[in-house]
């Protein structure tokens, strides 16, 4: 299957991409090493409590685990795709930084809830998509702005490289920061908010293997 690459003429973005691969493996070849080194240790006292299928269950756990805790399974099911925007959903999500700070009440459509000090607001919107292999995905996107000002829309065209958090629209003369997702409302070369690279898209670009 034809996976789109980051272009050439976006180095820093392949950077990104590598130096975000090199921590994941990292961390993880890091954590395993350390849960096999547990897991060895207790087979023998879990051997004799549980019994061996037990402790070999147990065992498979901590050698596993780190690839779950590290984020093994959303680095393994990102993979880069070409599709068409079929819905697009709106939310706006109370985020919480951090668990200090004073408790609230507000009175939102008759309902109360609690709310820490220091607690935000943030735009997300859920894209679903028909793929060219004719799959169905969905992209959940924090938007750094509102939605009115989110320049994509139903019918468009985009391409999701692998490793890189916002997709690429196909056409679009705000592009969206692949890193950060700022709307560049200048079309300029490089995001104003945090000076990575844009990708511009005027055509469907070239699909790799």
């Amino acid at each position: 299957m034809n996976r789109p690459i980051i272009p050439a003429e976006n180095p820093d973005l392949i950077a990104f991409v590598e130096k975000n691969r090199r921590r994941f493996l990292t961390k993880w070849l890091f954590s395993t090493a350390l849960t096999t080194i547990l897991a060895a240790a207790c087979f023998g006292l879990a051997t004799r409590a549980y019994g061996l299928l037990v402790a070999i269950l147990l065992a498979l756990t901590l050698i596993l685990l780190p690839f779950l805790l590290c984020g093994g399974i959303e680095w393994v099911t990102d993979k880069g795709f070409t599709g068409t925007v079929t819905r697009m959903d709106f939310s706006v999500r109370l985020e919480m930084h951090g668990n200090t700070g004073n408790i609230t009440v507000k009175n939102t459509a008759g309902h109360k809830r609690l709310v820490r000090s220091g607690a935000g607001q943030a735009n997300y919107c859920r894209i679903t998509l028909r793929t060219d292999e004719e799959d169905f995905k969905t992209l959940t996107l924090r938007l750094p702005g509102d939605s009115e000002s989110f320049p994509l829309k139903e019918g468009d065209r985009i391409v999701k490289y692998r490793g890189l958090p916002y997709p690429a629209i196909l056409g679009c003369k705000t592009p969206l920061c692949p890193i950060c997702g700022f709307m560049d409302a200048d079309g300029k070369g490089t995001c104003r908010a945090c000076d990575s690279s844009l990708i511009v898209l005027s055509e469907d670009p070239f699909l790799h293997d």
